[in-house]
């Protein structure tokens, strides 16, 4: 799911994609909204799986730019056993970083419509 992040690198943004998903979560959110649409309707149509894939990547994008933020604000050191973002690069790159996560987000959001 968290694909789209990694086809996205560039050589600028590539070590710290593979930072950010080297330590990814359990990814709770994205199950939740799975769950819940399933719930809702058991038999989704082809589109309607690849748009709630797409939200729920939106979903969890949102969730780690607020943690690469978070992590700014509280001068967090370490993220899930590993050094956060702020501490290896810095926290302008860092609020940076969050923002891209955030608009990335937003484009899957879009193409979700």
């Amino acid at each position: 799911m968290l694909l789209v992040l990694y086809r996205q690198k560039k050589a600028e943004t590539a070590a710290v994609i593979e930072h950010l998903l080297a330590s990814q979560g359990k990814l709770l959110r994205p199950a939740l909204v799975f769950l819940a649409a399933y719930t809702v309707k058991p038999n989704l149509t082809a589109d309607e799986k690849h748009r709630l894939a797409l939200c729920a990547t939106a979903i969890e994008l949102i969730h780690m730019a607020s943690l690469v933020h978070d992590d700014v604000i509280d001068e967090g050191k370490l993220r899930r056993g590993q050094k956060s973002i702020n501490t290896i690069w810095n926290n302008k790159f860092s609020v940076l970083f969050g923002d891209f996560l955030f608009s990335k987000s937003f484009q899957l959001m879009t193409k979700a419509e």
